[in-house]
């Protein structure tokens, strides 16, 4: 039967979080996993906030959006909307390899 982890629920646990996360080195399914977390929910806040804190492109970024979604028993998956494009990931993700792409895609939108 599958573990439930608590989400994360706000802005400032969020912070804190990620901020703990880069002082300890280590990957976020094993941080997220020794606390308990729900993987899925700590990357979404990453990835929502490393957004709103890059400065404003064109319409480009307009159209991004993150979509997390949960299926029982199925592995964590992330879908990430670029106007009419997406990258389907999983927790095995590298977040340079993700941040790569959202370039390339964002510049081609």
């Amino acid at each position: 039967m599958p573990t439930t982890r608590r989400k994360v629920k706000s802005r400032g646990e969020a912070l804190e979080l990620l901020g703990e996360l880069d002082a300890s080195g280590q990957a976020l399914p094993m941080f997220c996993s020794q606390r308990g977390l729900d993987g899925r929910s700590l990357q979404c806040w990453r990835l929502n906030l490393r957004r709103k804190s890059r400065p404003s492109r064109a319409s480009s970024s307009a159209g991004l959006r993150l979509v997390e979604f949960e299926l029982p028993g199925a592995r964590a998956s992330y879908r990430v909307l670029v106007g009419e494009h997406a990258i389907e990931l999983d927790d095995a993700f590298r977040e340079d390899t993700l941040s790569r792409l959202l370039d390339v895609m964002e510049s081609r939108c």
